[in-house]
């Protein structure tokens, strides 16, 4: 009996490892938000990121250091492809908890005029193919990945 439950619970940690892993590659289609792990505590995170995001060009829109909450202004992102330009624009919001930090963002659509006082703002959501805001997801991405998390994953 003990032979079996010993087998189980390797499994299931076997099992937990690879999902863990499975979890760190590419966002799965819808993910909403990026989770970064770091390896140091919240204040030197806060810190770091803060360092970070004025070194990658963002600027600051609301900081709060009591609740570990840094959230960026708008910046514009172009998406080209052979026939047309999309402009877009969006912002970060980066929450720490512990070491953990939580990134949500939030795109701006333009209408059809190019004028951005009629915008439409939705969460930045990935979705592999054809949708507007991969090439904004992807920017996201490529700034937590630029701090050196111990882990990423993704979640709705």
């Amino acid at each position: 009996m003990k032979s079996i439950a010993l087998l189980t619970l390797t499994l299931l940690l076997s099992f937990g490892t690879l999902f863990a892993q499975q979890m760190g590659g590419e966002p799965f289609k819808g993910a909403e938000k990026i989770i970064a792990r770091y390896d140091i505590a919240s204040d030197s995170l806060f810190n770091m990121l803060l360092k970070q995001i004025t070194q990658h060009g963002y600027a600051i829109d609301r900081l709060e250091k009591d609740s570990m909450l840094i959230v960026t202004e708008m910046r514009p992102v172009i998406k080209k492809d052979k026939y047309k330009a999309t402009i877009s624009k969006y912002a970060m919001r980066l929450a720490i908890v512990d070491n953990t930090l939580t990134l949500s963002s939030a795109c701006m659509y333009p209408d059809l005029k190019i004028k951005f006082h009629n915008a439409q703002v939705v969460p930045l959501v990935y979705y592999p193919k054809g949708y507007p805001a991969k090439p904004t997801f992807n920017e996201v991405l490529a700034f937590v990945r630029a701090t050196n998390p111990a882990s990423i994953a993704y979640a709705k």
